[in-house]
């Protein structure tokens, strides 16, 4: 947290000495820079094992890949997407009181996972699908400003982004009981696996709604959320997604 405020206050120190009057790009001008960090949630629609089986290749030895496992033994699933974007607003004379944002977002080590565990089996018996990817993509909202007091706006609107994955990889880990008579090679029945798997394409259409608190006329602090829907494609496969996002975001004002 200490690195991050330290890389923000120098943010707002560069752009301060570089540039003090909006920007102008054709008919639109710039207006602030932005950068953002935050959390989303890209939960997939009924995730469940066969979405991680499906991003493995037949060509992979996959001990699981035929294997079912009840629904009732699901125990969890996440889908979690730590995010950071840099980008620019601009707007137009046309367009009074709105924004057009336009991001480029990093998300690193984003997780998805699921876990089924029984019960009823002797000291229960379990497995976890998890998989582990960057993605990098570009985004552009379009939002009402809507300025409340001198120094506090509050925004609303729409946008959607695209990105890709890469560094794609699917593991699973597994703890089964054996029957007295079985011969098991595998270490007190345990069992773990990792592989790698394609690139995807993921797009999202979402609402944002947000606040916005100026300081001194030229830093704006902003929290911001946004749900909508969207879906991941690759490897043969298409899944539909639900997004949750919360960020805070720091935007240097050009008047």
């Amino acid at each position: 947290m200490q690195k991050l405020l330290l890389f923000l206050l120098c943010f707002s120190f560069s752009i301060g000495i570089n540039a003090q009057k909006a920007i102008s790009l054709g008919k639109f001008k710039i207006t602030k820079f932005r950068i953002s960090t935050g959390e989303d949630n890209d939960m997939i629609n009924n995730m469940n094992y066969t979405y991680f089986v499906n991003q493995i290749g037949q060509n992979q030895d996959f001990p699981f890949r035929n294997e079912e496992f009840p629904s009732a033994n699901f125990h969890s699933g996440v889908c979690e997407n730590p995010n950071f974007s840099i980008g620019l607003t601009l707007t137009h004379p046309k367009l009074k009181n709105f924004e057009w944002r336009n991001t480029f977002n990093i998300m690193k080590n984003r997780n998805d996972a699921v876990n089924y565990y029984d019960p009823r089996a002797n000291n229960g018996e379990y497995i976890s699908f998890y998989g582990s990817h960057n993605e990098f993509g570009l985004e552009s909202a379009l939002l009402y400003q809507l300025k409340v007091l001198p120094f506090l706006n509050l925004y609303g609107g729409v946008g959607t982004n695209i990105g890709l994955t890469t560094n794609n990889s699917i593991c699973y880990s597994a703890y089964f009981n054996m029957d007295e008579n079985e011969i098991d090679t595998r270490s007190d029945s345990d069992m773990f696996g990792c592989y790698d798997t394609g690139t995807m394409v993921n797009q999202r259409l979402f609402y944002e709604l947000g606040v916005g608190v100026e300081l001194f006329k030229r830093v704006e602090l902003g929290f911001n959320v946004r749900n909508g829907i969207g879906y991941r494609a690759g490897n043969g496969h298409t899944v539909g997604t639900r997004l949750q996002s919360a960020n805070l975001s720091l935007s240097y004002i050009l008047r």
